[in-house]
């Protein structure tokens, strides 16, 4: 197996395996890699890792400081297996609290949806510390037993749990400003259908101002195209709705898309007769 850059010009500053049963990989140096290369039998069909440099340059103690927030969280997995879901994580100084909201998602969950999880809230909770080896690092303990997560701090929070993989990104109480969402982002998604058929896709949207256009392309190589423009949820800090100005693509458009952003990371996500979940990386800044 060997990686090669993506000659498309619509996926520049990706990389494509050649052999095997190919895939994408995607990086920022010193920050974060997503992949939907194979990693082998019972391996979750998209690997996302966070470097620990952020960490190590903050220290132990702003580390420490920086994660208790709130965080909107997407959860990954294989589609015979894992139910792909969103929902919200609260950590505090010690303890950490988890609840799921869906699927299903429509409108009226993003516009509503309560950011802080109370303990009367949560679905599952449990105890977090940060590996003093290893900053960036968090040893989780709850009821389903020991985890581990990992974490650009203030940012992501990347978490294991018996349900499946949870990529988390910061959900603050004042909403980011659509300038903070503008840029030129790759994406690896994964789309479930009714009967639990999976799709692994690759694409790239670019945002200006509140303008969206975006490309998927399926591994059968068929391809989607969308234009439309961010909705805005004052509701959920990091949450935007990627609203189709036309009918088309069967998985982007009003009431099926979601775009939550923290930094440099995305998450892109829509549940209806087609699940779908996957994580952006910000390559670039719209119009340059």
């Amino acid at each position: 197996l060997s990686l090669k850059e993506e000659s498309d010009p619509e996926l520049n500053g990706m990389m494509k395996a050649k052999g095997g049963s190919g895939g994408h990989l995607m990086v920022i140096e010193n920050f974060a890699l997503i992949s939907n290369v194979p990693m082998g039998e019972g391996g979750s069909p998209l690997s996302f890792g966070l470097s620990g440099t952020v960490a190590q340059d903050y220290g132990e103690y702003v580390s420490e400081e920086l994660i208790p927030r709130d965080y909107l969280w997407l959860r990954l997995g294989d589609c015979q297996s894992t139910d792909l879901a969103w929902g919200f994580v609260s950590f505090d100084a010690t303890s950490y609290r988890v609840r799921e909201v869906g699927p299903p998602l429509d409108m009226e969950d993003m516009a509503t949806g309560e950011g802080t999880v109370s303990s009367e809230m949560a679905d599952s909770s449990g105890s977090w510390e940060m590996d003093p080896d290893e900053l960036g690092h968090l040893l989780l303990s709850g009821k389903g037993g020991e985890q581990e997560a990992w974490t650009l701090p203030g940012q992501v929070i990347v978490m294991t749990q018996p349900e499946g993989l949870l990529v988390a990104v910061a959900n603050p109480s004042s909403h980011l400003s659509v300038l903070k969402a503008a840029g030129v982002y790759k994406f690896l998604d994964i789309e479930c259908n009714s009967e639990g058929e999976m799709d692994l896709g690759v694409g790239n949207f670019v945002i200006f101002d509140q303008d969206v256009s975006l490309v998927r392309y399926s591994q059968s190589g068929d391809e989607v195209r969308e234009e439309g423009m961010l909705g805005f949820h004052k509701n959920v800090g990091s949450g935007f709705g990627l609203l189709s100005s036309h009918e088309g693509g069967p998985n982007v458009g009003e009431n099926s898309s979601y775009f939550a952003l923290a930094g440099e990371i995305g998450l892109i996500f829509g549940f209806g007769d087609t699940q779908r979940a996957g994580v952006a990386l910000r390559l670039g800044i719209a119009g340059l």
